[in-house]
């Protein structure tokens, strides 16, 4: 069976156990995924960075450049924390479409591009226009502003209309979209009942493991191991350990400090996790250039 196959059969197991679970256990769930799996398919970035330039590599001006980063995108959240957030969205729709459709594209086009980023888009403005009083909420809590309906509407309505637009003209393409268009349409289908039926957390958890980490981590074993083997898997997590038990620490580190301050807690682990987006994504892409 084909590894996308694979994750079709657990897309379709996961919205068959999305009936079974509660919402508190949504919750639970949907959290371990994304700070295990989801944390850990960016914690080799560093030793992303080094094969893509390993002569101008040094581990500390790396490390350093690195926490500047992250450092800088909590500021920028600091100061101006709704483009903060609208970036941040901008930011993971590229980087979501990328992984699905751009991985092995060399000098991608600006129409392809486009696609990915509408694609991304796609699946972003579906989860939160769906889950639309919880998506209001939560960016309520950390942008202390309130985001109409049809700030989700309209936003949902262009992703949809450019993802068709740019699929149309690279149907017969190298994306091969004709080819792939009943298996995007099943998978999108069965994440928007996922996404209706559940809480924002275990819906964005089930897409962001399924159908955006596995992918990930497989791809940069690829680039690292020249393999997708068991051995290479478990070096690939070996290797990352120490990256993600940093990032966990400091992570309940916060949840600890700030347990007692829901609104001020979700506002800090929010540029936390964000933080840490920004910069594998630039990663990602350059891996993406090196691989092809």
């Amino acid at each position: 069976m084909k590894f996308n196959n694979y994750l079709i059969v657990i897309t379709f197991f996961s919205l068959w156990i999305t009936g079974f679970l509660y919402e508190a256990y949504h919750q639970i769930v949907g959290l371990f995924l994304i700070m295990t799996v989801g944390i850990v398919h960016g914690a080799n970035d560093i030793l992303i960075i080094k094969k893509n330039n390993p002569k101008k590599f040094r581990w500390g001006a790396t490390i350093l450049k690195y926490i500047f980063y992250i450092l800088f995108f909590g500021l920028f959240y600091y100061f101006f924390p709704n483009l903060f957030i609208v970036a941040f969205l901008l930011f993971s729709a590229y980087h979501f479409g990328e992984q699905h459709w751009l991985e092995e594209q060399k000098n991608t086009s600006a129409t392809e591009k486009l696609f990915a980023f509408s694609y991304g888009g796609f699946i972003l403005s579906l989860l939160l226009g769906l889950n639309f009083s919880e998506s209001q909420e939560i960016i309520r809590q950390i942008t202390s502003s309130m985001v109409p309906l049809e700030v989700f509407q309209v936003s949902f309505v262009f992703c949809t209309l450019f993802l068709v637009l740019t699929g149309f003209a690279l149907h017969k393409g190298r994306l091969r979209v004709a080819e792939k268009f009943w298996r995007e349409v099943l998978i999108l289908a069965v994440l928007a009942v996922i996404f209706e039926r559940s809480t924002i957390i275990w819906g964005f958890g089930i897409y962001f493991i399924l159908w955006h980490s596995i992918p990930s981590i497989r791809s940069q074993m690829q680039y690292l191991y020249n393999d997708t083997s068991k051995k290479s898997l478990f070096k690939y997590f070996s290797e990352s350990f120490i990256y993600w038990f940093v990032s966990i620490c400091g992570l309940f580190a916060l949840i600890f400090i700030f347990q007692d301050h829901r609104k001020l807690l979700l506002s800090i682990l929010f540029p936390f996790i964000a933080a840490l987006t920004f910069p594998h994504a630039i990663v990602i892409k350059d891996m993406f250039q090196k691989k092809t």
